[in-house]
């Protein structure tokens, strides 16, 4: 480029990252072609610093053909003639696009797991918090351990997806099999495609594990004429609703506790606060009853 800006020459490398030929550009002012209107006053300065010998070397944005900006990087330097006069400059430009996205993904995926981290945490917690208010000693630890292990579960179904939201019938099997095959004659589990994000995954997750605990311990699980049948379905309201519903039947005959432990927040305030619903217990004799009405968009979005 000469030293007015105007395009002296340009070659094939130039041609493909610009996708000008070299008959466009011959003889325009590459600041009025190539450099967005904001980045003009620093274009001047840059200038300035190479007529001073100084070469430029930075990243930065530069106008495609098309429109599309690109983020590129540059290394500016004077051209002198046999008096070491400035008569110009020489740029070279390379593409970084795919670089840059590549360390915004990354930034992404950082921000994502510290995200992840603080809640994992959170919940961890409380779960400690309230499980200590009704164990001691050995008995802590064995619990907490299996609640950490529910907690686990949910984190390792989220990665295997390679997303950030989790089929609804997985997250129950995955729950199910801390304590009893899924596949047992006993369990039931029904509903339509349901892919919960990752709030609603850990919230759901842990319902459904204290709920298969309190069934195993004391309900249609712990006994071998029991069942237990766990389902959902999309219902139109206002705006789409799930309906979870979980059913014992054939186990003990049922009363209500005499004192509300961490299973009951789980499946209760807990629930309620992360996925905007309500949820109900009926101590019928027969079987536990529970359910959970939330919206939709809560649990997927």
């Amino acid at each position: 480029m000469s030293m007015d800006w105007t395009i002296r020459a340009w070659n094939p490398a130039a041609e493909q990252l610009f996708g000008y030929s070299e008959a466009e550009v011959i003889g325009q002012r590459f600041d009025e072609i190539l450099v967005p209107p904001e980045d003009l006053t620093n274009v001047s300065d840059d200038m300035r610093r190479i007529a001073s010998g100084e070469t430029v070397r930075s990243e930065t944005e530069r106008l495609h053909k098309n429109g599309q900006r690109m983020q590129v990087e540059r290394s500016i330097s004077a051209i002198h003639d046999v008096s070491q006069e400035y008569t110009g400059f020489v740029a070279t430009y390379s593409d970084i696009s795919a670089r840059k996205a590549s360390e915004a993904h990354i930034q992404t995926l950082l921000q994502e797991v510290n995200h992840r981290s603080k809640n994992l945490l959170a919940i961890v917690q409380v779960i400690a918090r309230q499980t200590g208010r009704m164990y001691e000693g050995p008995d802590f630890f064995a619990v907490f351990n299996k609640r950490l292990e529910s907690l686990t579960s949910n984190q390792d179904i989220l990665i295997n997806s390679q997303g950030s939201h989790v089929d609804l019938e997985t997250l129950a099997h995955k729950q199910f099999a801390h304590l009893i095959d899924p596949a047992d004659p006993r369990v039931t589990i029904s509903g339509p495609t349901v892919h919960t994000n990752e709030s609603a995954s850990q919230a759901v997750g842990m319902a459904i594990f204290e709920l298969v605990t309190n069934a195993a311990k004391y309900g249609g699980l712990s006994q071998e004429t029991g069942s237990v049948a766990l389902s959902w379905a999309i219902t139109e309201q206002v705006a789409p609703n799930i309906e979870i519903s979980w059913v014992e039947t054939g186990g003990p005959p049922v009363t209500a506790p005499t004192r509300k432990g961490f299973g009951s927040q789980v499946t209760g305030p807990i629930l309620e606060s992360m996925t905007s619903g309500k949820t109900h217990r009926d101590y019928d004799p027969n079987g536990l009853r529970w359910y959970l009405s939330a919206p939709l968009a809560r649990l997927t979005e």
